[in-house]
């Protein structure tokens, strides 16, 4: 947390316009009292589906848990990002009562991942969702968040294009580059499609890349 910490004050004094989203998992309200002292603004917290499905999904922590780190989050002053993950075998009351549960907690941001199922991996024979399915959920998560950023991640390769057409059906933020266990759109086409569809786009390349170096210069100072 100590290295987290550091990193995180460096990027903000040195791009103090920058937005910092710190994702660490289930962490102690002193650890997001400093986060937020370092520059961070949004802490992430995924609760991934809806209170009856989650413990079918994880057996780690509870879904009470996950919303007890949310709310510690919000008593010190940061946004909050929370989302999950479609096609694990959730029903549509599920997802509705999920999208019902982050407008109470009023979530800033909101990542939808829809489950690419993987060999090897226990949901390996989920059956992949249709794109009218994944259209609606977008829809619903808009609808019910009017004012949050529903924020595309893994299974936009599911769609043509690069998922266009859910930045017209409620999508307005999205990950771009690969995920977690699964590839998805690089940059240059999402800055293509984004383009395409009208939107203006903040060019800021050469700073990301200062910032990356910087990064490693301090990871490689800690490994030593």
């Amino acid at each position: 947390m100590k290295k987290a910490i550091a990193a995180y004050q460096a990027m903000h004094e040195a791009y103090p316009n920058m937005m910092l989203c710190a994702s660490h998992g289930l962490v102690k309200g002193e650890d997001l009292k400093q986060m937020k002292k370092a520059g961070v603004t949004m802490y992430h917290c995924n609760v991934e589906t809806s209170e009856r499905f989650f413990s079918q999904i994880c057996t780690t922590h509870t879904y009470e848990d996950k919303l007890n780190e949310i709310r510690l989050a919000k008593e010190v002053g940061l946004e909050i990002c929370s989302g999950g993950i479609f096609g694990m075998g959730e029903t549509w009351q599920d997802r509705f009562d999920m999208a019902a549960l982050l407008a109470e907690l009023q979530v800033t941001s909101i990542p939808l991942n829809f489950l690419v199922p993987i060999k090897g991996t226990p949901l390996e024979d989920r059956e992949k969702l249709t794109q009218e399915d994944i259209i609606r959920i977008v829809a619903i998560f808009r609808y019910l968040n009017p004012t949050a950023w529903i924020r595309i991640a893994a299974g936009r390769n599911y769609l043509q294009h690069g998922g266009e057409i859910l930045f017209c059906s409620g999508a307005n933020a999205t990950l771009t580059g690969d995920m977690l266990t699964t590839v998805g759109n690089n940059t240059a086409q999402d800055q293509e499609m984004f383009e395409r569809l009208g939107y203006q786009l903040k060019r800021n390349l050469h700073s990301c890349v200062e910032i990356i170096h910087s990064n490693r210069k301090e990871q490689r100072k800690y490994e030593q």
